[in-house]
Formats: C-alpha cells, structure tokens, sequence
C-alpha cells in the first residue's frame, strides 16, 4: 500500500516550475520552461477535482476542490528553490489538508525535481525527458517504471477557460496494477504559457481509482 500511494503522489511531485537561475552579469533570465509556470510568492490556482473508479465510471460523490499555493522560496546545497503546497479539500468545514509540499527549481531552460531529474522542457518536444524507476526495498525488484514525454496539444477547454497548452505525457508501466488496467497508464498534465498548470490527473495503483484536475480559478501577482 505504502508504494502504491507513492506512485500515485509521484507526478505530483514533479509538475511545478522553480526559481530562475542568474547569469554572469547577475540578472534573472525568464526561461521558456519557466513561462510555462509563474512562480511568484502568493500565486495560487484552483482546480474541480473529479475521481472516477477502476473502469473509468464517475463517482459523483467523490467531488472537491484542491489549490496550489506558491508559498515562499528555500535554500538547499546553495540553489533557490520554491516550496509550493497543494492542499486539498478546501470546501471542507474542517479546513484545508496539506496534501504534499513541492520543493522544485528551474535550470537551463528546464524544471529540475529535487532529485536532478528533469520534469518539464518546454524545447524537447518529442523527446523523453525523464524516466523514473522505483524499486522494491531489499530486493531492488521493480515497481514501476515512469516515462515523462514532451509533445504539443490541442488547446483544452476548463472551466477557468480554454488554452493552448503543451502537454508533459507520463506513460506508467507498474506490476503493481490491477489486472483490469491496461499498461501503459497514460497521464496527460497540460500547462499553458502564462497561466500555469490547467488541468492534471493521477490514480491510485491498488484501486484503480483515478483523479481528475481541472483549474477553475487562478490569482497571479
């Protein structure tokens, strides 16, 4: 259980634009990556989250909202990083749940993941830009595999409007699968230039159940 949610938080920890590196002269260079996801403290977009079960039916009564908060910068090894929360259930009478901080950064015209790896390159269309690997522990046997694929879109309609976007395709290979689920599991999270992230999905593993994101609202300063 504990790896099947892993993998189902996993590309959410990879979706986030981060700090701008400087040049030589000291000035902050506005890559074509970094445009693709404002970063600004105090931004924040709402989605209309839906879920849907192992066959891909609507479960009506499984509806929220989740927001991403651009919070404030941190420092690691020397490099600006920037700490985004995503927070779900923010109808809930209970207040909103932390659901997994994002600690990210930009570089050379693409978004870095804490590990290194890259996660976003608006100029490597067509290309693989990353691939994940989990593996068992103490038998390195392996989990799933995860395969991050730039390519161009048609423009997608969400409530907050309709948007021209490039899509970061993940194609999940994963024994760890229901054997009603046909592999690869293809996730699509689209991103539109100036906006940010617009609409993003993920499941998890153990019960096929699938999330849906979808930006409803959004506040950029």
């Amino acid at each position: 259980m504990k790896k099947s949610i892993v993998l189902a938080l996993m590309p959410l920890m990879l979706i986030f634009a981060c700090e701008k590196e400087e040049d030589e002269s000291g000035n902050n260079q506005q890559t074509q990556s970094d445009n693709y996801f404002p970063k600004k403290t105090g931004n924040y977009w709402i989605y209309d989250v839906e879920s849907f079960d192992g066959q891909g039916n609507p479960r009506p009564g499984d509806t929220r909202k989740d927001c991403l908060v651009v919070e404030k910068d941190t420092f690691i090894n020397g490099n600006t990083f920037k700490y985004i929360n995503h927070y779900q259930y923010i109808r809930d009478s209970a207040g909103p749940n932390e659901f997994m901080p994002k600690i990210l950064r930009d570089s050379a015209d693409c978004i870095l993941g804490a590990s290194g790896k890259i996660s976003f390159a608006a100029g490597s269309i067509g290309d693989t830009i990353s691939i994940w690997t989990e593996t068992q522990e103490n038998t390195n046997d392996t989990l799933y595999t995860m395969y991050y694929v730039m390519q161009e879109a048609s423009p997608i309609t969400v409530p907050a409007g309709t948007f021209d976007v490039l899509d970061r395709k993940v194609f999940t290979f994963s024994k760890l699968f229901p054997s009603s689920i046909n592999q690869p599991l293809v996730h699509h999270y689209y991103y539109a230039k100036d906006i940010g992230l617009v609409s993003f999905a993920y499941i998890y593993i153990g019960s096929g159940t699938k999330f849906r994101h979808q930006l409803t609202d959004y506040h950029l300063q």
